[in-house]
């Protein structure tokens, strides 16, 4: 939930400055932009970009995490070394 309004916020405000809406009369008609479909597709890319970077760090961390642990258990479970 959080990501999608991050990414929705970012495009809004950043992209666009949230100008789809007017109650003005000069869009024929109509009360939205006829480019409002343009900030849907870019919040959708922008919060898929977020959640495969999540993933693809939260994999490596996990895999770095995995390896660290790994190594200190066999380090812990060697026989003591005889002088």
């Amino acid at each position: 939930m959080d990501t999608n309004y991050v990414s929705s916020s970012l495009a809004a405000a950043t992209f666009f400055s949230t100008t789809f809406f007017g109650f003005n009369g000069d869009l024929e008609g109509r009360v939205y932009s006829k480019w409002l479909w343009l900030y849907f597709v870019v919040t959708v890319v922008l919060t898929a970009i977020v959640i495969i970077g999540t993933w693809f760090l939260w994999a490596g961390k996990e895999s770095e995490l995995s390896r660290r642990l790994e190594t200190r258990s066999k380090e812990a479970s060697a026989p003591p070394e005889m002088n």
